[in-house]
């Protein structure tokens, strides 16, 4: 989570000496490493630690939720039952078991009135009433009727949806872009996206042609997660793939642009990807130059060049892109730096 305005940088601790199975102390430092706030949670009740968007990151107390800036100051009362992280400056809270938004000054701008909300997306949310999903503007008017069985957020103007288990694309006017015919799908990524039809995972560009035929074989079909069926995407003009067992990159003609010679890799993020050798982590750069030599236990990009870096005995720290040690590896858990403003 890295605050922007602020120049701060935040992280936080799974355990500390103290801590039992059960119990956690959760820390933000800033990116001298200085406290700047602190928390006890109960890792059972929940043990997601929350990002900052626009400046105002989730804290909760006594089963209540409210916010606080980069400087650990409470800045939203801890009042609310549940809440969001905020996108496009609002947030979604929980009052008296419905769901409406609040602005960053805690005004209430959309009336909690509904079953379930989520986050806004290109100037539009989903909500949840009465077992259907639609999707609401900023002024809390329902602009595409609740619907569907299921729906996602929107991504570059285009959301999926699910109706009568099938799975089609619409833009922001509700009006479908990709015909409801698909058994499940992921969001579009570069232009690309992957989807299921008939027990087999393809590739379709965003005029509902597969560039990437449905197969279970298929080398560019690299799953980071195969329960859950989460692909490589293209990020940065590259698609990981494998082949022989090493994996590799690919390019948006599917030819091979990074040899596959790693044991693992992750998908490019502001042109750097982790890769996996002999056991230990590293980071490249498009060109599969290293920009780190291989020998962590473990490696995140953040953001603002920042890297989460895990060493021998599993605890993680943060250096900069030059190796510069930021914070020492004294910290059970380091999440993500988030830089939106969204």
């Amino acid at each position: 989570m890295f605050c922007r305005a602020q120049q701060f940088v935040v992280l936080a601790t799974a355990f500390d000496e103290q801590a039992t199975s059960t119990n956690s102390l959760h820390v933000y430092l800033n990116e001298t490493g200085t406290l700047i706030y602190k928390e006890n949670r109960n890792i059972e009740a929940d043990e997601r630690i929350f990002p900052f968007h626009n400046g105002l990151g989730r804290i909760r107390s006594a089963d209540k939720f409210g916010y606080m800036n980069c400087k650990g100051e409470i800045v939203i009362p801890v009042e609310y039952e549940k809440a969001e992280d905020f996108h496009e400056g609002l947030a979604a809270v929980r009052i008296k078991g419905k769901w409406g938004y609040i602005n960053t000054k805690n005004e209430i701008v959309i009336k909690p009135i509904y079953d379930l909300v989520r986050k806004f997306s290109n100037g539009l949310a989903v909500f949840g009433k009465g077992g259907n999903y639609g999707y609401l503007n900023a002024k809390g008017r329902e602009i595409i009727k609740a619907q569907f069985d299921r729906a996602s957020h929107f991504i570059n103007n285009k959301a999926w949806v699910l109706l009568h288990g099938h799975w089609g694309c619409i833009n922001t006017r509700g009006l479908y872009i990709i015909k409801p015919d698909y058994n499940d799908s992921q969001d579009f990524s570069e232009g690309y996206c992957w989807v299921k039809k008939d027990g087999l995972w393809g590739m379709i560009d965003t005029t509902d042609t597969y560039r990437i035929l449905p197969s279970d074989r298929n080398g560019l079909i690299y799953a980071h997660n195969v329960t859950f069926k989460t692909f490589g995407n293209f990020k940065n003009g590259l698609l990981i793939s494998k082949a022989n067992g090493k994996v590799g990159y690919c390019d948006t003609t599917f030819k091979k642009r990074i040899p596959s010679k790693f044991d693992d890799a992750s998908d490019f993020k502001n042109g750097y990807a982790k890769v996996k050798t002999e056991g230990k982590w590293g980071i490249i750069d498009i060109t599969a130059r290293y920009i780190m030599l291989p020998k962590y236990a473990d490696i995140n990009y953040l953001d603002n060049n920042f890297f989460a870096v895990k060493d021998e005995n599993g605890n993680w720290g943060m250096i900069d892109i030059n190796e510069k040690k930021i914070i020492p590896c004294s910290y059970k858990a380091v999440i993500d730096i988030d830089n939106t403003n969204d």
